[in-house]
Formats: C-alpha cells, structure tokens, sequence
C-alpha cells in the first residue's frame, strides 16, 4: 500500500508542475498554432498523471470497486493518452522543424493513423477481454499486446527525435541547434524512461523522467523568448551586443558589421498589409541565413529591430564582405521570387570594421548605420534619375 501511495503522490507532484507551465502558457499573448499544439502534450501529460493514479490505486486494491470493468477502461483511457500525447508532440516538432507534412490538415490526419491503430487495439482488447498485464504472486506481467501498444507511441517520439537531431546538426541551422536539440532531447529521455517503466509498472519512472525533461525544454524555450526575435527566430537585438562584446576581447577576430534594412519597407506594409509586411521580414531572414551558411566562416545574424537587420560577419578584408554584401542580396531577391511575391524585396547596406577601443560597439553600429544612410541616398538618387 505503502508503494502504490508513493506512486501516486509522485504522479501529483508531476501533475502540479505540468499544470503550473500550462497555466503559465494560456496566460501569455500571441499563441500561434504551434503553442496550442505544445499545450495539447501538457494537457495530456496531465491526463495521464491522474488516470496513471487511479490505474495504481485500482491494481494494487487501495481502491476497492464492484465494477470489474473500471480497471479494464482506465487502461484503455491511458493507453490512448499515451498515443495522442506522443503524436502531438510529434507534430509539435514537425511544427518547430516547419516540416511540410504536418503543415496541412490532410498531413496531420495521416500521420495520426499509427495512434488511431493503438487506441483501437486498446478498445479490442476492452471488448475481447484480452488483458494487457496480470498480477501474478505480487509482481505485474505484461503481454504481447500490452508491447505493442507502447512500441506505437515509442516510433513517433524516436522519429521525432532523431529528426531534431539531423536538422540540428545541418550548417544553416547552426544559429539555433540549442533549440533543436532541446527538442530532441525530450523524445529521447521519454522513450528510456518508458522502456524502463514497462520494466518496473509498480515504480513512477514515466512522470519523474517526462517531468525532468519538460522542464529542460520550458527552461530552454524561455532562454529563446530572451534571446531570440519571436517573428524571424534570429538573435534579437540583446543578443548581438552580448556577442559583439565578446568578439570585441579577440583582436586577433577581424569582424565587420553589415547593418541592412528593407527598401520602401512601409510601402509594402500600406499596400499589402502587416501581415504580408511580416511574410517579407521573415524572407529576409531566411535569406540571411542561406546567404550565410554558404560562407567558409560562420557569421552572426539579428534582427535589430523594425526592418533592420545586422551580420556580425567575420572576414579577412573588405573584398570578402563585399561578396558577402551581394550575396545577400542576390539570395534575397531568388527566395521572393520563389514565393511568388507580388512586388520587389531589396535590401541597403551597409558596414563598418569593429575596433577594440572601449566604446568600440557603439562606434561600429554607428559607421555601420551612416554607410547604411549613404547607400539608401544613393540608390534613391539613382531610381530618380
């Protein structure tokens, strides 16, 4: 009695930290898709936490009930939890990974055949009276369909998992591994821990294991809200200083500062709409990061702010930052193309060598930012001749 009232107080303590993030997550502003997606897997880690208690309380005869079928539903209840959890937290990273199939409704729909094949093995079970495990001298024995019905939600965690770790691992998304790996660290740590609990019901390995590596993914998630922009997911603006200043403490670097922003910006915002301001944004800052990674050397990239944006690009001479320079804005004008765009995304730029005197920073944004000014006049001056 003893063990099965320290299951279920563990399953309370998990459930109250599941709930205080999820609380926390319906309170904030700006909830896109992928935010309600993250707080479906909280919901329904929640969920299992209480039916996990009541199946503990059921199995090991704390709770006496006449209704011999209850323990026979709430396995059920449980092993469909466990398939919907683990395929939304699938499509959640399929979401952070912008994967095309789960971008559409007929994507989802197809990837949710695997969970819907274990929730009806579940409910054959329930009618065929096939039961998943048995106590046999105390001690829980499982079956072969009990397996199976874990290895199905076992797949979509591991794929999950490994494909975080692939994309983490690709050169343009070097500006954002920690981000996928947090996320593939989740699925990864769940499916040991599920192991292990198939190994040891009587233990609450799952809740202590799925709570440890939530609170790994929310603590990483709230470093990206500071240090990242929400809308283009480059560094932010804090961010870059942080870097600069670092870099600053390495004479041997040589850093140039690319500071650039959208042309005729407001005109799209006023012709288009904000929202199609924002599609244009987020363009730039894709461009910005093929442009990028095309280089032999890994350069930095923010969003400054408004339409602006700045490379913290580090380069031999001049020559290479000019190469750089028209790069960009090469790759920004084949990626509008791509998307079909009703009207031209150009980019003004310009740069400036940081120093290593005190206030270097500062200087450097500023020559940056009167290069800029310089090149906007005279490409104005050109489009008016």
């Amino acid at each position: 009695m003893n063990s099965a009232f320290f299951y279920v107080e563990a399953n309370i303590v998990c459930l109250l930290i599941f709930a205080f993030i999820l609380v926390k997550n319906l309170t904030s502003v700006d909830r896109q898709e992928k935010q309600r997606c993250f707080d479906r897997v909280l919901i329904l880690h929640i969920l299992y936490f209480i039916f996990d208690s009541l199946w503990m309380l059921l199995y090991s005869g704390t709770v006496q009930t006449k209704n011999e079928m209850l323990a026979d539903v709430v396995d059920v209840i449980i092993f469909s939890i466990i398939a919907f959890g683990a395929y939304n937290w699938y499509i959640y990273l399929g979401m952070m990974l912008e994967l095309d199939g789960v971008k559409t409704f007929r994507g989802r729909l197809l990837r949710a055949i695997p969970a819907c094949v274990t929730v009806t093995l579940a409910v054959l079970g329930f009618l065929k009276r096939f039961n998943y495990w048995g106590f046999d001298g105390g001690e829980i024995h499982t079956t072969w369909l009990y397996a199976v019905m874990v290895i199905i939600p076992l797949l979509y965690v591991l794929i999950a998992s490994a494909r975080a770790f692939y994309e983490a691992f690709k050169k343009e998304n070097a500006t954002r591994r920690h981000v996928y790996i947090s996320a593939g660290v989740y699925p990864l740590a769940i499916s040991l821990v599920a192991v292990l609990q198939t190994l040891k019901l009587k233990e609450p390995l799952l809740c202590f294991g799925c709570t440890v590596a939530m609170i790994y993914v929310y603590v990483n998630s709230l470093d990206n809200l500071i240090s990242q922009d929400p809308l283009t997911q480059l560094n932010n603006r804090n961010e870059l200083k942080r870097f600069l200043i670092n870099t600053r403490h390495h004479p041997e670097t040589r850093v140039y500062l690319l500071m650039m922003d959208v042309d005729k910006f407001k005109g799209i915002n006023d012709k288009y709409g904000h929202l199609e301001g924002d599609n244009a944004l987020r363009c730039v800052a894709d461009s910005l990061r093929e442009a990028c990674t095309m280089c032999t050397k890994r350069h930095f990239i923010a969003r400054y702010g408004g339409d602006e944006f700045i490379v913290a690009a580090i380069a031999e001479n001049e020559e290479e930052v000019t190469e750089l320079c028209a790069l960009i804005r090469k790759t920004v004008t084949k990626k509008n193309k791509a998307r079909g765009s009703a009207y031209d995304l150009a980019l003004s730029i310009g740069y400036a060598r940081l120093g290593n005197e005190d206030d270097a920073v500062r200087r450097c944004l500023a020559a940056a930012d009167a290069a800029l000014y310089r090149q906007k006049q005279s490409r104005r001056q050109a489009g008016a001749e």
